[in-house]
């Protein structure tokens, strides 16, 4: 199958599977501290689901006009088209676990290409049986030291939460 065919089929697994976006909520004090300390003013919600935390005032919750904030999941039927522009800050809320090693490298160059600072969270212990890239942290600091951009990444689990820092190809926190 050629890539272009195994993206196809993705879309469309992801159309059938999308998450309404609501799990970012939960995270809100989090974000808005991160828009804060990094002066976030233009934002990608990158794998928004289907945006309906939006419907519930998400964007004056982290201190974002709904203006400034582009939405994209590749399974959304209205936020399916990756914006080309440049953001200030991009959030991506249980998002990489998704994605196959496969496409993970290209997802992420593709997303770094368009903003400065990143808000990560990954699950670390997911049961949710459309999680394929389960790996430890260990793995997951070399992909994010791979990237020159800014990085608050919060790894949890059901046990343990870990936050980390990345700036310029290292961990710095």
């Amino acid at each position: 199958m050629t890539d272009k065919n195994i993206q196809r089929e993705r879309v469309k697994f992801w159309r059938k599977n999308i998450h309404d976006g609501t799990n970012c909520i939960k995270r809100y004090k989090e974000i808005n501290g991160w828009v804060k300390r990094r002066n976030v003013t233009t934002m990608l919600d990158y794998g928004c689901g289907k945006g309906l935390q939006y419907k519930e005032k998400f964007d004056k919750l982290i201190g974002v006009p709904r203006e400034d904030i582009d939405l994209y999941d590749i399974g959304s039927v209205s936020h399916g088209k990756l914006p080309m522009a440049i953001y200030e800050g991009i959030i991506a809320i249980d998002v990489f676990n998704y994605i196959s090693e496969q496409f993970l490298e290209h997802d992420m160059i593709e997303l770094f290409r368009r903003g400065g600072s990143l808000f990560v969270t990954i699950p670390l212990d997911s049961k949710d049986p459309h999680s394929i890239t389960n790996r430890p942290i260990s793995w997951w600091d070399d992909v994010f030291m791979s990237f020159p951009n800014y990085a608050e990444v919060t790894y949890y689990s059901r046990k343990k939460t870990t936050k980390r820092i990345f700036d310029d190809g290292a961990r710095i926190g």
